[in-house]
């Protein structure tokens, strides 16, 4: 687990603070925003799935992730 938030948790979550603090996203909680990320990124991810279609599915959510929570 230390692992996890070090390698992906703190990462995100920085990446997302400033993405608040420039106004590129809504404020909102950046443990929730972060955890909505990666519980979307998570759950479209299927075993079995081809690195392609996973690479798919990873850029489609970035982009509905974006255009759920921008600024304005």
């Amino acid at each position: 687990m230390v692992a996890y938030m070090r390698a992906i948790y703190e990462p995100l979550a920085t990446l997302l603070v400033q993405a608040v603090a420039t106004r590129e996203l809504q404020s909102e909680p950046i443990a929730q925003l972060t955890d909505a990320f990666l519980g979307g990124l998570l759950a479209l991810r299927k075993r079995g799935d081809s690195v392609e279609s996973q690479a798919g599915n990873a850029t489609w959510w970035c982009a509905a992730f974006f255009k759920a929570f921008r600024a304005g």
